[in-house]
């Protein structure tokens, strides 16, 4: 990988960190929010995209990856046909 992604890694996984408190009380948490938070902790502006990013890596972090997640789900329905 590149310097650009790794370093736009490291800064999406820093604002992953930075929301995850704000995406376990609330999955929809805003874009445009996130944006804020970054301005308010680390006086910079962030692009969408990287605001993006980061909220995304934070819902990951929460719950787990859409990949890992639809793997899971035919146990998960297998176990709702038992009850």
């Amino acid at each position: 990988a590149s310097n650009a992604s790794r370093r736009n890694n490291v800064i999406s996984r820093e604002i992953g960190v930075l929301v995850m408190d704000k995406i376990k009380q609330d999955t929809g948490y805003k874009v445009k929010l996130v944006q804020l938070d970054v301005k308010k902790a680390f006086h910079v502006d962030v692009s969408y995209s990287k605001a993006w990013n980061g909220r995304r890596k934070a819902i990951e972090a929460v719950y787990g990856s859409w990949k890992c997640n639809v793997r899971d789900l035919p146990r998960y329905m297998a176990a709702l046909q038992v009850c």
